[in-house]
């Protein structure tokens, strides 16, 4: 007991006139309590102290479930990215055509394309793709083919595509 007063006393708690008063306080309520209730009592604590480790330990799971998912979400992102620049058209697609198309957050911006590459998105065989986590916003032309691929992978991301 008189651990418990002198860690109150160093820490500056109490004055050693309280901690004595604490200290007879806590051998009255053991006395009152019994072996058998002391007993009962160390229990319970364990029993809560337990309860606590085990929900401790459920939040780090959790907490680590979600950090690997967000990790595995932008991994997926990343590959899909890197799908996307890799199989953009660059040869003959800018020109002096202004082809509009609706993104994901609604607003209507426009690529300036050739009169070749627009022929091409009407028919399907070409669409515009958004690069996923590109700031600011990234638009490529890509073909059909890869158009497809993303549009399995993230819709979101497949902003105009006629092709089946």
């Amino acid at each position: 007991m008189s651990d418990l007063r002198d860690a109150l006393r160093k820490a500056g708690l109490v004055d050693d006139r309280r901690a004595r008063k604490i200290a007879h306080e806590e051998k009255a309520r053991r006395k009152r309590l019994g072996k058998k209730g002391a007993e009962e009592e160390r229990r319970r604590r364990e029993e809560e102290r337990l309860a606590r480790e085990r929900a401790r330990r459920e939040e780090d799971r959790k907490r680590e479930a979600a950090r690997q998912a967000e990790e595995e979400r932008r991994q997926r992102l990343f590959q899909l990215a890197r799908v996307i620049r890799d199989h953009a058209l660059t040869d003959g697609v800018r020109g002096n055509r202004r082809f509009h198309f609706v993104t994901r957050d609604r607003k209507v911006p426009f690529l300036e394309v050739s009169e070749e590459v627009a022929r091409r998105l009407e028919q399907g065989q070409v669409a515009i793709c958004e690069v996923p986590d590109s700031t600011p916003e990234e638009f490529v032309v890509v073909d059909a083919a890869t158009a497809r691929r993303v549009r399995e992978a993230a819709p979101e991301y497949v902003l105009f595509f006629r092709g089946s």
